[in-house]
C-alpha cells in the first residue's frame, strides 16, 4: 500500500507547474519580505492591546499584500502558477485562522490579557524563526 501511495505521489507531482524563477525575482521577493517585516516591527515597537478596528485593518492589509502577490505570480508565471499559489494561500490562511482560536483559548485559560499576547506570540515567532534558521544551516 505504501509503494502505491508513493508511486501516486510521484506521478501527481508532474501536474504542478515547473517554474524557472530568475535571480531578480528572488531578490525582489527578499526586499519585499524584509520591507514588510520592517514595517510590521516598526508598527508594533510598543506593546499595546489593539482595538478591533485596528486588528481588522491590519489583517485586511496583510491579506491585500498576499492577494497582490498573487497578481505578480499570475503576470509573471501564468494561470496555473496563480492557481497553485491561491490554493496554497487559502489553505495556509485557514490554518492560521484555526491557530488564532487555539491561541485565544490558551491566553484566556491562562488569564493573559492586554498587550501581553502580542509580546508573547512575537517572541515565540522570532524564536521559532531563529531555531529554524539554525537547523537549516546545520543541515548544509
Amino acid at each position: 500500500m505504501l509503494s502505491t501511495l508513493l508511486a501516486a505521489t510521484e506521478s501527481d507531482s508532474s501536474k504542478f507547474v515547473d517554474l524557472d524563477v530568475p535571480l531578480r525575482a528572488w531578490l525582489g521577493l527578499l526586499v519585499t519580505i524584509f520591507t514588510l517585516l520592517g514595517i510590521d516591527l516598526y508598527r508594533h515597537r510598543h506593546a499595546h492591546a489593539p482595538s478591533t478596528g485596528e486588528a481588522l485593518r491590519e489583517s485586511m492589509a496583510w491579506v491585500t499584500c498576499g492577494l497582490l502577490f498573487s497578481v505578480v505570480i499570475a503576470i509573471g508565471f501564468g494561470s496555473q502558477a496563480f492557481g497553485e499559489y491561491i490554493s496554497g494561500y487559502l489553505i495556509e490562511k485557514s490554518l492560521s485562522v484555526d491557530n488564532v482560536f487555539v491561541w485565544a483559548m490558551l491566553f484566556a485559560s491562562l488569564s493573559i490579557q492586554g498587550a501581553r499576547p502580542r509580546t508573547l506570540t512575537s517572541s515565540g515567532s522570532h524564536g521559532r524563526n531563529r531555531a529554524h534558521a539554525a537547523d537549516s544551516n546545520a543541515r548544509r
